[in-house]
């Protein structure tokens, strides 16, 4: 009977453990270390974003009103664009901001890129060679569940890759479960909800290896941490229920 007992036992650890093919990362790296990777991190700018804009160009002065300097500065000979901080404009919820001179802009759904190569344009009517600098100054992302610092987490330069994102919380933990991370991401007003396996080496191919601002990731327990909650819950319940007896039948005895 001893026997039959430790047997149980073993059985039930070995079931509630992970395997390796539920720890490792990237299993079948090797099938893609000879492709070439063309992926490219296209930002695009989204309602209610802060956007940190600064021009600059030759002629310092010239592009003084275009930095959000007050009028009654502009005349000041000590004021040079590189003195100047960046503007921010907030994306308001019809997509637009207002900047100085050119007026009301639409830059939701576009790319950084593109805001920058129709800023430039347009301030070309008025500077020569004009040169824009643009970056999300409230860009974050949020790292949810199974790691070991979760938390929201400010981005510095508008460039962070999903991998980078699990290290700025510290990695999952033993009990993260790989092959079904979720991703959460929201595109013109559309929210979209990704699994992304971390066994796998198509990550690095994935429109998600790279992130955009407000993107959630929640990484879920595995199935060994959830049978262990139950078996928890059932352990607790279980106890709960002799000790509710032992007073039940106290009481009864010291009537």
């Amino acid at each position: 009977m001893r026997k039959i007992n430790i047997t149980i036992i073993l059985l039930l650890l070995l079931c509630s453990c992970a395997s390796k093919k539920d720890v490792l990362y990237f299993q079948d790296i090797a099938n893609y270390s000879e492709q070439s990777n063309t992926l490219k991190n296209l930002i695009s700018i989204k309602k209610n974003d802060k956007l940190a804009i600064l021009v600059s160009a030759e002629d310092e002065r010239a592009v003084i009103p275009f930095n959000g300097v007050p009028n009654n500065k502009i005349n000041n000979l000590e004021v040079r664009s590189n003195q100047i901080q960046e503007p921010e404009y907030i994306v308001n919820e019809e997509g637009f901001i207002v900047f100085p001179i050119l007026g009301k802009l639409e830059v939701a759904n576009k790319t950084k890129t593109e805001v920058v190569k129709m800023l430039e344009n347009k301030l070309a009517t008025y500077i020569k060679t004009p040169t824009v600098s643009l970056r999300i100054s409230n860009f974050k992302i949020s790292v949810l569940g199974e790691v070991n610092q979760p938390g929201l987490y400010p981005i510095e330069g508008n460039r962070i890759t999903i991998l980078e994102a699990l290290s700025l919380a510290g990695d999952m933990t033993i009990k993260g479960k790989r092959k079904d991370v979720l991703l959460i991401r929201e595109e013109k007003g559309i929210k979209s909800f990704n699994s992304i396996d971390f066994t796998k080496g198509d990550l690095f191919y994935s429109p998600f290896y790279y992130l955009q601002q407000n993107d959630v990731i929640v990484v879920g327990p595995n199935n060994a941490q959830v049978q262990q909650s139950k078996n928890t819950i059932k352990n607790i319940s279980s106890i709960s229920g002799i000790l509710s007896l032992i007073v039940s039948v106290a009481a009864i005895l010291t009537r």
